[in-house]
């Protein structure tokens, strides 16, 4: 992973002609069944959404692409009215589509054409535009809805079968639209709410994705949403570490969920994941709507432990942290005088200055492993400006000014867990804690030690009925 300093000024141009000429090919190279080709126009990791956000490889979409497709006789998907434009450095395009689906011999007509839109999103890799995120939203149909039924007869594909719904969802906060996915119930346990967020500079694709997902199988309806400045919502400067904007954030969530006439009287859990832990313990201490807090493997740190844990920056003088906050301080004013941000890599193997600088992988592949966190939505990228902001949070100031049930799960060999220790200490409200074993990561995206935390975080809200 290499350097990755850059300027929001330096971007490169996005070719809209191009980025159309991706949406005519994704229809072209599905009805001509040119798989290989096709699944060359997406990126690593892909948000596909047809109903239901999912995240998947290229080869996953293909695989559930070409068995349906080829159950037909022919197919003709029909593109036009394709806009595409910049927002927030983000290249984005929405079109219309008519799909026209065609199989002899099915009683009732042999052709079913579905109308809608398509929306997407592209990553600019080296001046080659693939496509990151995929949502189709149906609209009118019409002919014979069996030609459909019967081609996935004859695939093998059945619809998947889930007890929850996943809504997109927008609120404000401080003025920009943020979005997020609401994780909807079939059937809720309880009349409750969970507001969950995950660990520093990521998106609602990581972490926040599976801890929804998990929640929602649960019985527990879930919101989760990108920060300002992350993935999909508004915001500038990106890519901004703020402590306090986004515990805002988080209020203003809160203020979404309580707002919502069929959730208006339910009762609100936070649950933060790492570093929102902080942010999350906040927003319960400031905000009476909070009715519970959960923290996973809680990245809770005080400006001395941020000393003690930035030191090993090898090239930054004078140390770690005072270098970092010397460069933040510097990129914070040349963003006020100029509007410029500068940035660098969120994790890097070989830059001192990355927000996440880790020579050896080990025990964080998770941020240099395309198969689990190195996501395209999330960008890896870190406004330099947050330094002084995130190095100088107190994060157990909070801590005393906490007065609902709490429930705290970590792991001694987790991130700080001196962190996690002191905060619990200076807790007037003593909370409920739970230390298993584990690594920081492994609550990022291990299925067994997300269900082990979650069923601890859901027994914990159970018991406050």
């Amino acid at each position: 992973m290499g350097r990755t300093q850059e300027r929001a000024a330096q971007q490169p141009a996005f070719d809209a002609d191009a980025a159309k000429q991706v949406v005519n090919n994704v229809a072209l190279l599905a009805d001509q069944r040119k798989w290989q080709e096709l699944s060359r126009l997406f990126s690593t990791k892909v948000v596909l959404d047809y109903g239901y956000p999912e995240l998947l490889t290229s080869q996953e979409i293909i695989g559930r692409w070409q068995p349906l497709l080829t159950a037909f006789d022919n197919t003709r998907h029909q593109i036009s009215q394709t806009q595409v434009r910049e927002k927030d450095g983000r290249i984005l395009a929405i079109s219309r589509f008519s799909a026209t689906h065609t199989l002899k011999g099915v009683s009732g007509g042999d052709q079913w054409t579905l109308e809608g839109r398509y929306e997407y999103e592209f990553e600019n890799q080296n001046g080659t535009l693939k496509i990151m995120r995929m949502r189709m939203i149906p609209g009118r149909s019409s002919g014979n809805i069996e030609v459909l039924n019967e081609a996935k007869r004859r695939s093998g594909i059945a619809d998947p079968v889930r007890n929850h719904t996943v809504e997109h969802v927008t609120f404000k906060s401080g003025g920009d639209t943020l979005k997020g996915w609401l994780y909807k119930p079939n059937n809720p346990k309880t009349n409750e709410v969970i507001i969950a967020a995950g660990s520093w500079t990521t998106v609602k694709e990581q972490m926040p994705m599976l801890y929804a997902r998990r929640f929602a199988e649960d019985g527990l309806t879930t919101l989760i949403f990108d920060f300002r400045g992350y993935g999909e919502s508004e915001g500038q400067p990106r890519h901004y570490e703020s402590p306090q904007r986004k515990t805002d954030d988080f209020k203003s969530a809160i203020s979404y969920i309580s707002q919502r006439p069929e959730l208006r009287s339910a009762k609100i859990t936070v649950v933060g994941v790492c570093a929102s832990a902080g942010y999350a313990a906040k927003a319960a201490a400031e905000d009476r709507r909070v009715q519970r807090l959960a923290l996973v493997a809680p990245w809770l740190h005080t400006p001395e432990i941020a000393r003690s844990s930035y030191v090993a920056r090898p090239g930054i003088s004078p140390n770690g942290y005072d270098g970092l906050l010397n460069e933040g301080q510097d990129a914070r004013k040349t963003y006020e005088r100029t509007g410029e941000v500068r940035f660098i890599a969120s994790a890097s193997t070989d830059d001192a200055r990355a927000a996440m600088y880790v020579p050896s992988p080990g025990i964080y592949d998770y941020y240099f492993n395309t198969s689990r966190g190195l996501l395209p939505q999330w960008g890896n990228r870190f406004a330099v400006l947050s330094w002084p902001e995130w190095l100088t949070y107190n994060s157990h100031t909070s801590a005393p000014l906490i007065r609902i049930p709490t429930v705290i799960v970590h792991s001694e060999n987790g991130a700080i867990p001196q962190g996690a220790k002191g905060f619990i200490s200076a807790m007037t409200n003593k909370p409920e804690v739970h230390w298993i074993s584990g690594s920081q990561l492994d609550f990022y995206d291990s299925e067994a030690k997300i269900r082990e935390a979650l069923s601890l975080v859901t027994a914990f809200i159970n018991s406050q009925q």
